[in-house]
């Protein structure tokens, strides 16, 4: 079949014929960021800038779940990046008790006028499949992450919080809710 009127094809892949998608590979959300000015964020590399959510995020199929499960840790980065948690609300499901700590300990750092330095989190290998566990959601990604040593800078100084972590695994529970993708809940061995 043709594409039509500027439409790029994709192949389609229905909701239950890929039970799996696992990558060993570094994941990112595709490289399109927010147009404006570039501000100097207090953990940002140079000329880094926001994560946008791929439009696949809206796709009521597993790519949909992935695609809104690594944007998850690309927000996350962000938000130690800038001490702005804002990216990661919309994709917050209004039950997950790790997103809402990860929300507000964000939001604390901000009126306490507290800087986080590091943190910043790295997706070395990700798995989703169906999910079979008693958490609610339909699909689980399990994914295994690096962090960045982190520091917390206040007007008092500076202090270690903790060391570099490698390889700490996470599972997020994914769930299609009012014709979108949340996260209904995050279980991980590593630190928030």
């Amino acid at each position: 079949m043709l594409a039509a009127c500027g439409e790029t094809m994709r192949p389609a892949v229905p909701h239950d014929s890929v039970a799996r998608l696992t990558s060993t590979a570094p994941a990112r959300p595709r490289p399109t960021h927010r147009p404006g000015t570039t501000r100097r964020w207090p953990n940002a590399r140079p000329g880094e800038r926001a994560p946008l959510l791929d439009p696949d995020a809206r796709r009521h199929e597993n790519v949909g779940a992935l695609t809104v499960g690594l944007y998850l840790y690309a927000a996350l980065d962000w938000a130690d990046a800038t001490n702005d948690p804002a990216g990661l609300v919309p994709i917050s499901g209004p039950h997950c008790m790790t997103c809402r700590s990860w929300i507000n300990a964000r939001r604390q750092l901000r009126r306490q006028h507290k800087t986080l330095l590091g943190g910043r989190i790295t997706v070395r290998t990700y798995d989703l499949q169906p999910n079979t566990y008693d958490e609610p959601g339909e699909y689980v990604l399990h994914a295994t992450l690096d962090q960045t040593p982190i520091v917390l800078r206040s007007a008092r100084g500076s202090r270690r919080i903790s060391g570099r972590i490698r390889g700490f695994r996470a599972l997020v529970f994914l769930a299609w809710r009012h014709r979108r993708w949340v996260v209904v809940e995050v279980f991980h061995d590593g630190k928030d």
